[in-house]
């Protein structure tokens, strides 16, 4: 989650509305936030990139939660679980992570796993 630095807390919501209507085309999305920070996205079949453009001469910080997990759907027993993970910065400034689930929505094999 992008915001506006520094993040004194991490665990608070630092979520923004949107500025103005998000912008989407096949592998790329781009979303103008209230705060006045842009966010792009973009995709390949294996690889996903950000991108941030913070106010010019504010702090910008990038609150990055890899051990999120989803809970359980519809108490089905399809909650996910994390066992690890990496993240670290690069010397040019670019981060970059990872992290290890298992179950949830990561099992389902289409389409037997619509049979709900």
């Amino acid at each position: 989650m992008p915001a506006n630095g520094p993040v004194e807390n991490p665990l608070l919501d630092l979520s923004s509305s949107r500025k103005s209507p998000d912008e989407a085309r096949v592998g790329y999305y781009k979303s103008s936030l209230s705060n006045n920070i842009t966010v792009e996205l973009a995709a390949t079949d294996h690889a996903g990139m950000y991108s941030y453009t913070f106010p010019l001469g504010q702090a910008g910080a990038v609150v990055v939660d890899v051990s999120h997990v989803l809970s359980s759907f519809r108490g089905l027993g399809w909650g996910q679980s994390y066992h690890g993970g990496n993240f670290s910065i690069e010397d040019d400034g670019h981060y970059e992570g990872s992290g290890v689930y298992d179950r949830g929505w990561n099992l389902c094999e289409f389409p037997s796993c619509l049979r709900l």
